[in-house]
């Protein structure tokens, strides 16, 4: 049975069978509340910690080793995130001074109706889930035919983790008020919106490695992590220009040649995206919403999110929401 009450809905306690070394336990507001979520910062590579409970977002902040993952051995150079799965071992061969980030967390803290069961049998086609739109989040930690759980990442999208790591540190341990549940999520939805298209973006950037070497445009698989990495920040072509040396024409020409879409409507894109998601899977406010994808004007932010989904912020999450269900 589950309980929903206070401003974010949530509901006491998750019962996955899950060790509370693994979670987060409500304090200062909803004492009852256990949310099946916890960060690490791990000096020691603890590769069997979370298996059966958690998935786990291993963030290599240092170092470097030699891993093995699901028969597979990878140079693990940093920085590069894991995404490990809760039937995944991982074991470390080699390990020269790493320093990883992990956050442990639960796939329904994601959706209420989520488990590891329904998500599994939702991907071999055994049973209908009504989350199946938030599954595409979960993508680098499920489709191994696609994806082996490890990618490089850049400096710019290392601070973003990072930056999103801390506020989710900060939501769970100050839990300031009765909005830490949810804000706390959200921060993690765009941390796994961001890994999702890391590892979507370094898949493409291998199948396209020979086409960009002989096309002169390995720049733009730079300029699309910064725009995944920046979202937040005010970005303008100008920004391009000076940050990745390119003149205004050749920005243009090669970012439509590989995208298909100017850079600002790629942009709209994924701040729309990351909205969409933050909207449909929490109740923090429309406009903190607004301001946490990148707008500062909500008539301009509610004009976007139209055009691209069809209908305004609070019509999306009053349709999509599911802790306004019931």
């Amino acid at each position: 049975m589950k309980e929903f009450y206070g401003k974010c809905r949530i509901y006491i306690p998750i019962r996955d069978g899950d060790k509370m070394e693994l979670s987060t336990k409500g304090i200062r507001f909803y004492p009852k509340y256990i949310m099946p979520m916890k960060l690490l910062e791990e000096e020691s590579f603890d590769g069997s910690r979370g298996y059966g409970e958690r998935f786990r977002i291993m963030v290599i902040q240092d170092g470097s080793g030699i891993l093995e993952l699901n028969d597979k051995k990878f140079p693990l150079i940093a920085p590069a995130i894991l995404c490990i799965n809760e039937k995944e071992r991982i074991i470390l061969e080699k390990n020269s001074n790493l320093k990883v980030f992990t956050i442990y967390f639960h796939p329904g803290i994601i959706n209420s109706i989520m488990n590891f069961e329904n998500i599994r049998g939702y991907i071999e086609g055994e049973f209908s889930i009504s989350a199946s739109q938030d599954l595409y989040i979960l993508d680098s930690f499920l489709n191994r035919d696609m994806y082996t759980g490890y990618a490089p990442i850049g400096p710019n999208t290392l601070r973003r983790v990072n930056y999103l790591y801390n506020r989710i540190l900060e939501e769970i341990e100050e839990q300031r008020d009765n909005s830490w549940p949810c804000r706390s999520r959200s921060y993690l939805l765009e941390t796994l919106y961001l890994i999702r298209r890391t590892f979507e973006i370094d898949l493409r950037t291998q199948k396209l490695a020979v086409d960009y070497s002989e096309a002169g445009d390995e720049i733009i698989n730079d300029i699309i992590f910064y725009l995944f990495s920046n979202y937040p920040s005010k970005i303008t072509i100008n920004d391009m220009i000076n940050i990745f040396h390119i003149n205004r024409t050749s920005l243009m020409e090669k970012f439509s040649k590989a995208t298909g879409s100017t850079i600002m409507n790629y942009l709209s894109k994924i701040r729309i995206n990351v909205a969409a998601m933050i909207l449909r899977d929490t109740t923090i406010s429309v406009y903190e919403v607004m301001e946490r994808v990148g707008f500062n004007d909500m008539s301009h932010f509610g004009r976007i999110f139209k055009r691209y989904l069809g209908c305004s912020p609070t019509e999306y999450r009053q349709k999509y929401c599911w802790m306004l269900v019931g």
